[in-house]
């Protein structure tokens, strides 16, 4: 057995979800060099297939529907390591007929998460101080040799005594546009990065949601964000437009937390149904009060995370749990000591959650 395989052998597992055809490894290397070891992981590539399938949706290559994807998993290999070395991995999925095939690359930032959960590990150990920089690498193995690609990650349900239960996905409902008429009456807001799906907010809406922080005080609130989903086929592709926020009801908020309830959705589901416009649920909102020492200078605010938006790890999980669909964002309300309220938006890209740019339209 080489020294590779009796540290993947030995290697803490982490929870989560895999590929059935390869177990992966996080590797892990101090600064200055001292090399501690690997920690197995089980990555959940849910999200990477959802955004494959969903890449496909916008270029008109596969149905639009909503449905848990499936596909094939394959590590792409690092290119100065090689094998075992990943540089990052490759999803491709289908339509059921097979007739369309869509692939998306995804970067080793993908399992970042992972990393930084699996190096609590040598902090407890005594092995890493909190705070300490380090290195990690991803490695994948085989796990059988006669495996020469991941296998696809099957949801199909398998037939019960008697009868056969069909899954039917769910069809998004697409409000066939063109994209131009939107962002020549848009206003650019944050940061642009190619590839990004569109996004377009009602001014009204970060409007109204910084009244409701401001009145939440030292509390976070927050709501749910509805609106339509368009397609423009020439160019392809496909956008979301928000146009109006529902306050969250009986939410539970303190001043560094925000979570919904069976309550909330109940009467978010309600006041859909009253507005009769056939919305859809985009995504949410929520705010953040200001953390920051008042006594800080100004000079301090430039590198202080909590002068800035950001994401909690509670948020993080929050989004990925309640609203997974890559076309599901996150308007944040942050009371920032040099803007006071100032709206951020966050969103799906490749599989994890990012700070993105959108529009704004009166």
């Amino acid at each position: 057995m080489s020294r590779e395989e009796r540290l993947h052998e030995n290697a803490t597992p982490l929870p989560g979800h895999s590929d059935g055809s390869y177990r992966y490894a996080i590797d892990y290397t101090r600064q200055d060099g001292t090399h501690l070891g690997a920690v197995s992981i089980t990555p959940d590539f849910q999200t990477a297939l959802d955004w494959t399938y969903f890449m496909g949706v916008r270029r008109g290559q596969l149905p639009a529907v909503v449905a848990e994807s499936k596909g094939i998993v394959s590590p792409l290999w690092c290119n100065e390591r090689g094998e075992p070395y990943c540089r990052g991995f490759r999803v491709e999925t289908t339509t059921a007929d097979g007739s369309q095939t869509v692939h998306c690359d995804f970067p080793r930032t993908y399992f970042k998460s992972l990393a930084e959960n699996g190096s609590w590990g040598w902090v407890g150990k005594g092995e890493l101080d909190v705070g300490e920089r380090y290195a990690y690498h991803v490695r994948a193995y085989a796990v059988a040799s006669d495996v020469s690609a991941a296998s696809a990650i099957d949801v199909r349900a398998e037939p019960t005594a008697g009868f056969e239960i069909e899954v039917v996905p769910e069809q998004i409902p697409l409000v066939t546009s063109r994209l131009d008429a939107f962002t020549e009456r848009a206003t650019v807001e944050g940061p642009q990065t190619e590839g990004d799906m569109p996004v377009f907010l009602a001014s009204s809406v970060i409007d109204e949601a910084c009244s409701l922080a401001r009145d939440a005080g030292a509390n976070e609130t927050g709501g749910v964000l509805v609106g339509r989903i368009h397609e423009d086929p020439s160019k392809p592709e496909v956008f979301i437009e928000v146009v109006a926020q529902i306050p969250a009801q009986h939410a539970e908020a303190t001043e560094s937390s925000f979570s919904f309830t069976h309550a909330t959705w109940d009467t978010a589901d309600a006041a859909i149904r009253l507005r009769g416009r056939g919305e859809l649920i985009l995504g949410w909102w929520h705010s953040h009060p200001r953390f920051c020492n008042p006594e800080c200078s100004e000079a301090r605010w430039k590198d202080c995370l909590l002068a800035s938006p950001f994401f909690s790890a509670d948020d993080i999980h929050l989004h990925r749990v309640c609203f997974p669909q890559p076309f599901q964002v996150a308007l944040l309300i942050s009371d920032l000591p040099a803007s006071g309220p100032t709206p951020a938006l966050f969103g799906w890209r490749a599989g994890t959650i990012s700070m993105r740019g959108y529009f704004t339209a009166t």
